[in-house]
């Protein structure tokens, strides 16, 4: 009977090890990024698993996210304002990026580029009487980015504003304290780097 048990024992030993081992040579989950898509306005942007929706609706005119705990006040939001179908989009995209780029000069801004979706559209077009399809490059989105310096206001901003081929405006801002800029920063550019467009 003992040796029985030693038997039963060392059996339930060996199975409690082996299920040990199986759980520790198992890949750790990495954190994935969780992706959000406004349907309506057709883009799509990630975050982190641990930033939370706070006010809004993602498929509405405006959100608010936060990274947790929230005392580390990192957010991200947007804002979309339809504007009149005979809005001067390109003029007002070429002017902002032109006084950002001057804004850089005098320190108020880090930097500032332009930020274009385009795609590929076919066109037909008459050639010695005959029509010829051919491929061509058509912006759908135009806008520009600019990353604040440390500012007054207490909060550092990476913005990204941009107008559709209906003409809406959009408002992406990814904020912080200026105390916690520097460590919200890398989640904070690769948030407004991973804002896509759909044509």
């Amino acid at each position: 009977m003992r040796f029985f048990k030693k038997i039963v024992t060392v059996i339930l030993l060996q199975h409690s090890l082996l299920i040990y081992a199986a759980e520790i040579t198992q890949p750790l989950q990495e954190n994935k990024p969780v992706l959000y898509k406004n349907k309506a306005y057709r883009f799509s942007f990630l975050l982190p698993v641990d930033w939370k929706k706070q006010t809004g609706d993602v498929n509405s005119n405006n959100v608010l996210f936060m990274r947790l705990p929230l005392s580390q006040s990192c957010s991200f939001q947007f804002n979309i304002t339809p504007m009149p179908t005979n809005f001067p989009t390109e003029m007002v995209v070429d002017a902002g990026l032109k006084t950002a780029l001057v804004q850089v000069k005098q320190k108020k801004l880090f930097s500032a580029q332009r930020r274009d979706f385009v795609h590929d559209e076919k066109v037909l077009s008459k050639e010695k009487g005959k029509e010829v399809e051919s491929i061509k490059p058509v912006t759908f989105v135009r806008g520009w980015e600019v990353m604040e310096n440390r500012q007054e206001t207490g909060l550092q901003r990476l913005v990204y504003q941009a107008y559709n081929k209906s003409n809406a405006y959009f408002n992406f801002i990814a904020t912080a304290s200026n105390e916690n800029f520097t460590q919200c920063q890398p989640q904070l550019q690769q948030i407004m780097a991973s804002i896509q467009f759909a044509p």
